[in-house]
């Protein structure tokens, strides 16, 4: 059973979904939105009031009648920092963005490195979270496998078998959630689509890197026991998984590769569509492969594809889109 305490801040959450959107409603308004008695919402913001949450301004509604309070919420209450750590080429990269809880950017910055020892990335992040008071969460991408807040796996060899999320929490004294980048990607892409019944699978086959994919199935990740789901590196292409990222820029070995992996996804996972994020692959070559595939998998189960060479925009709709999750649940 939920003591009060949880009652309350589920209310709080409900009114905050509300106006984080930007949206700016009256008491009336958001009662009727969130399904809360209007007596309820009358409590609940004004504990929000108080603790600076948010605003009450009194308006005409229309501009005739008596004035309403209209809320709204307070951009610069709490900030979320977002942070993104990988391995371009030859070059460490270090990207953060502070986002207000409405997801507007407030302050963001990338920083390279020939080399990135641990004590750099402390460093970045320290930096970043002093120059901002109220950071309530922190939301870090890692090209790498995260099970229970320990990083393996990763591309970035200072982060690698550290239990990150402990460590940061115990420092900041704040939310701290590490994912991999290629669940934040497919999540932010998932939500930019806005469906929430769809079945998506994100593949990635990037110069340098071990190919992945990631499944989403009515918005919920599916990441398996150890979160290694979908890392098709693992697959037995007869390749060390520490070789396939180079053997991957052979065209003959790389086209197999696609192939089989796409083959394998479509009929375990059975998605509506695949966005495939590749630079090693052209036009004549897409074409290739989906004709290649429809020699295994009848044609009636292909599914949607899509393509792109540039996942920004949809790794930092997954970051934000997260950390509302995780602090609205």
């Amino acid at each position: 059973m939920k003591n009060s305490a949880d009652i309350r801040k589920r209310n709080k959450d409900l009114i905050r979904r509300h106006l984080w959107t930007g949206e700016k409603n009256t008491k009336q308004g958001i009662a009727e939105v969130t399904g809360l008695s209007v007596a309820t919402c009358n409590t609940m913001l004004n504990e929000m009031e108080a603790d600076g949450e948010i605003y009450g301004v009194k308006k005409q509604l229309n501009g005739i009648g008596r004035s309403t309070m209209v809320y709204s919420v307070n951009e610069g209450h709490e900030s979320i920092v977002c942070v993104h750590v990988a391995k371009v080429q030859e070059l460490y990269r270090c990207s953060f963005s502070v986002l207000s809880v409405t997801g507007r950017i407030k302050d963001e910055r990338t920083d390279e490195y020939k080399e990135l020892t641990k004590e750099i990335f402390d460093s970045f992040l320290e930096e970043v979270v002093n120059r901002y008071q109220n950071v309530s969460y922190i939301i870090i991408g890692l090209p790498a496998i995260i099970n229970e807040g320990v990083v393996t796996q990763c591309e970035v060899a200072c982060l690698e078998d550290i239990a990150l999320k402990e460590e940061l929490e115990k420092k900041y004294q704040c939310c701290v959630h590490i994912e991999s980048d290629m669940h934040l990607t497919a999540y932010g892409y998932f939500r930019s689509n806005d469906d929430p019944d769809d079945v998506i699978t994100l593949v990635s086959f990037i110069e340098g890197y071990k190919p992945s994919m990631v499944t989403i199935y009515e918005g919920i990740i599916i990441k398996g026991a150890n979160a290694i789901a979908g890392a098709s590196g693992f697959m037995p292409f007869g390749y060390s998984i520490n070789d396939i990222a180079e053997i991957i820029t052979d065209k003959e070995k790389r086209m197999n590769i696609i192939k089989y992996s796409l083959i394998c996804c479509i009929a375990l996972m059975n998605p509506r569509k695949i966005l495939m994020f590749t630079d090693l692959v052209d036009a004549e070559e897409e074409k290739e492969i989906i004709e290649n595939i429809k020699e295994v998998i009848p044609e009636e189960f292909i599914p949607e594809f899509d393509y792109t060479k540039c996942i920004s925009k949809y790794f930092q709709c997954g970051l934000y889109h997260r950390a509302l999750d995780l602090k609205l649940r």
